[in-house]
Order: C-alpha cells, then structure tokens, then sequence
C-alpha cells in the first residue's frame, strides 16, 4: 500500500501546474487573442474602468512551444512564445512589453501601511 502511495505521489509531483502569470502589455487597444495551444498557456484581454484593452493575462500551464495572435483594431500580430522551466520567452515587435505578476519590477519600493490613528486623552 506504501508502494502505491509513493508512485502516485511522485506522479502527481510532474503534473504539478505552474502558478507563472504576466501581463502582456501593448501600445494600442487590443481586440482580440487567440493562442495556438491552449494545452501550453491562457492568453485573455484584460479590461480596466477606462476602458484600454491594452492589457493581456497569460497563464502559463507547461512547458513548450505556441503562438498568440493578437488582434488590433487595425492589425494582426503573431507572437512566439517559449516556456522553458515555468519562465516563459517572446519573440516580439518592439510595440510589446511583458512581465511576470508576481515579482515587482526592479528599483520598486514597497512601503508599510500608515499606522492607525489613536486618540489622545
């Protein structure tokens, strides 16, 4: 019964999911995304209240090789993607810029949240 327990647990340890999300940011108004492999990542716009659409969220599922194609009000570009070790690469124009969420841009400082307001007696 060990035995089972074991190769079950090493199995589901190399299905693990990534938790690797970024945002793909663009110049202009994004329309819409499409991507090749869905199995490889999930590519979705991202609406503000100001309405932009120049945000996209890319969920990173595994490792491989795929395309997105980002559809503009007034063109199509298609970007290649390469997730290698949960990170993942594009192959882009100059008019896309992408980060991971989790980690904060270099030179970022986080400040404390102000202290509490005490009365004085």
């Amino acid at each position: 019964m060990r035995k089972i327990l074991l190769i079950l647990a090493l199995i589901s340890m190399n299905t693990a999911a990534y938790c690797a999300d970024y945002i793909l940011t663009s110049e202009r108004p994004v329309k819409a995304v499409y991507v090749r492999n869905e199995d490889i990542l999930i590519a979705k716009p991202l609406y503000t209240l100001s309405n932009d659409k120049e945000n996209i969220i890319i969920s990173v599922k595994k490792d491989g090789k795929t395309a997105i194609l980002v559809n503009r009000f007034d063109e199509e570009i298609i970007l290649d993607v390469k997730i290698k070790d949960g990170e993942m690469k594009i192959k882009n124009d100059k008019s896309f810029e992408y980060f991971p969420i989790d980690i904060p841009p270099e030179g970022l400082e986080i400040l404390p949240p102000p202290g509490v307001n005490q009365r004085s007696k």
